[in-house]
């Protein structure tokens, strides 16, 4: 089952909560992210973790690569990744917005684009 956003607090209660029952979570974040996430201080025992930029195909591929080429399985996907950066009313930034209309809208089309087709019967997309 792999975890957008992961490595974040909502994505690391996911991936317990998945553990619980029985399911192996992949903890999918930025590397930063990923690589600062300590699994079993977390309470993600039996976890696995990839970097994945959601906004990036070529890293989402890679990413979901990785995890079907250790011989896991995909048995669903929970679009966790998303971002805010707000600003004042009046005070748009089209930068701030682009990236977030990428992680949070495009990033989740990409993430289910690369999975979908390695779901099967019984499988599972949470957004």
């Amino acid at each position: 089952m792999i975890v957008t956003g992961g490595a974040g607090v909502i994505g690391q209660a996911i991936c317990r909560r998945l553990l619980q029952s029985d399911y192996v979570p992949v903890a999918a974040d930025l590397k930063p992210a990923v690589d600062e996430l300590d699994l079993e201080q977390a309470g993600l025992r039996g976890a696995l973790a990839v970097a994945m930029d959601v906004s990036d195909r070529g890293s989402v591929a890679e990413a979901v690569t990785s995890v079907v080429a250790d011989g896991e399985t995909v048995a669903g996907l929970v679009n966790c990744a998303g971002i805010l950066r707000d600003s004042f009313l009046g005070e748009l930034d089209e930068v701030k917005l682009e990236l977030m209309f990428q992680v949070n809208i495009a990033g989740m089309a990409r993430v289910t684009d690369v999975v979908a087709p390695l779901l099967t019967e019984g499988s599972a997309i949470v957004n």
